[in-house]
């Protein structure tokens, strides 16, 4: 029978070598870049949107970008957020991120209205006329 090895890792040297290594500036220009990004489609989405309604007839395009590519932003500036939380909180990134959670919450709240105003319009002009009522 072998016996248990009690050793701590710091006296076996380095139990996980890193296989990439970033620092503090490369990840504040990673999450700069992301944020440039999410927040450049987001205003496409939310422009579209605005210019298209009210939506009178479905039109699958409409309907990816507002309900696909809007939802799939929002998740996005979710976890982005939630990454910016969690690395704040290890002291990865400066607590001067904490100011991007705000423009997180105004591009979410925008970007809400692509999905739910969609669904809105297509249940008040499109469903009721294919169904003969008006």
């Amino acid at each position: 029978m072998q016996a248990l090895d009690y050793r701590i890792p710091r006296e076996d040297h380095r139990v996980e070598t890193l296989v990439w290594r970033i620092c503090r500036w490369q990840l504040n220009v990673s999450f700069a870049l992301v944020a440039a990004v999410l927040s450049v489609a987001s205003l496409f989405v939310v422009l579209q949107g605005a210019n298209d309604e009210p939506y009178m007839g479905y039109r699958r395009y409409d309907a990816i970008m507002q309900v696909g590519v809007g939802t799939t932003l929002i998740v996005l500036w979710g976890l982005c957020a939630i990454a910016v939380v969690v690395l704040v909180g290890k002291r990865k990134l400066s607590p001067a991120w904490i100011a991007f959670l705000v423009w997180a919450v105004i591009c979410l709240f925008y970007l809400s209205y692509s999905p739910l105003g969609y669904f809105e319009d297509i249940e008040k002009h499109v469903i009721p006329a294919a169904a003969g009522g008006g």
